[in-house]
């Protein structure tokens, strides 16, 4: 319970940090308030893994200092259990918070972070197909269209588009215009009434788009109707084309990945790992730094452990940086060696600190 109030915590902080982006990114393809809460809450996975290793770590700290003060692990060393037996409860309590980091990394933050990609798409084609109380402009490779707001008491919404052509410049004034599908083939139709159009040579259109000469043409409809490919006016990459999208087995070759893995896939498997680490490294830190908590030290031991877990964080990823051009095999391999040889050191430095660490040394000893 101490450790999900921790993780909690991180997460309300770091959720805080980030709203003001998420909101300004919201804000910007129409969201609803709804759909803002939703896209903040998908957000929380992408720092679940660090700060579980930091709840770990506060949390096994805390239980324990108090188990030590109230001398019940000097109890049970009396009875003659061994410090071992709580070295392998602790590693048992790492190897639970290390699957949890990678099933939260590895499948819900993907899916997560698709999900938000997906909201505010759907965001941005409603209001592109509904409309919006202001006027909006959209900006495309080769035309820009501006959109002005349903008129009171009708669905009619004005256009004004401006579209840049071999040798000339088009400008088209539509006063009705509807957006309907797309269709089973991928296809939308604009509807477009009271058609107008205009073409200029090209450069004879200031940057403000007033012409500075008559149009050479001039087209006029009553109605008009155009196909348009979806991804023609609104493009939706396919899921994958952030890292972070990428689950942990298809990132591992276990799943068929959605493109050939690059430098940006190799580093977000290399984080994961790394940051999974962290969590089985947690709680033997913890217990080191019950070791050296003492009356003198008992202000900054806990805060001395957590810059340690950041220190080996900020060094892990710039040692995936200097070995991902290595190869997979060799960077998990790096992180793997590693990881167990700081292990090692971690259990070794608890068992030579038994006496200190069973032994009360607070103000009630």
């Amino acid at each position: 319970m101490r450790t999900a109030f921790i993780t909690i915590l991180i997460e309300a902080v770091f959720l805080a940090e980030r709203f003001s982006a998420i909101f300004r990114q919201a804000v910007d393809n129409h969201a609803t308030a709804g759909e803002i809460s939703l896209v903040l809450l998908l957000a929380s996975p992408e720092i679940f893994d660090l700060a579980l290793a930091f709840a770990i770590l506060m949390g096994v700290y805390q239980v324990l200092l108090r188990v030590r003060e109230d001398r019940e692990l000097l109890v049970m060393s009396s009875a003659g259990m061994g410090i071992y037996r709580l070295v392998g409860a602790l590693l048992g309590l790492a190897l639970l918070a290390q699957g949890a980091s990678l099933f939260v990394s590895g499948a819900l933050g993907p899916a997560a972070q698709y999900a938000q990609r997906s909201i505010l798409f759907n965001a941005k084609y409603r209001t592109l197909r509904e409309g919006s109380a202001v006027s909006q402009f959209y900006f495309f490779r080769d035309h820009v269209v501006f959109v002005e707001p349903k008129a009171k008491g009708t669905d009619a919404r004005h256009l004004f588009i401006w579209e840049r052509r071999a040798g000339m410049d088009r400008i088209i004034t539509v006063n009705d215009a509807t957006l309907d599908g797309p269709d089973n083939a991928g296809r939308l139709s604009l509807q477009m009434r009271d058609f107008l159009a205009y073409d200029f040579d090209a450069g004879t259109l200031d940057r403000s788009g007033v012409p500075r000469a008559s149009a050479v043409t001039a087209i006029g409809a009553s109605n008009v109707t155009q196909q348009l490919r979806f991804e023609d006016v609104l493009s939706f990459d396919r899921r994958g084309s952030a890292a972070g999208e990428w689950t942990l087995l298809e990132l591992l070759g276990v799943l068929p990945p959605p493109s050939p893995l690059g430098y940006a896939e190799e580093k977000a498997l290399g984080e994961r790992a790394a940051r999974s680490l962290l969590c089985l490294l947690a709680p033997l830190l913890a217990s080191l730094a019950i070791a050296f908590t003492t009356r003198a030290t008992q202000t900054f031991a806990l805060p001395l452990a957590c810059l340690v877990l950041l220190g080996l964080d900020a060094l892990s990823s710039a040692l995936i940086s200097t070995v991902i051009p290595m190869g997979t095999n060799a960077l998990l391999a790096t992180l793997g060696f590693g990881s167990l040889t700081l292990l090692a050191g971690l259990a070794v430095g608890v068992v030579r600190s038994q006496r200190a660490l069973v032994r009360p040394a607070l103000a009630r000893a």
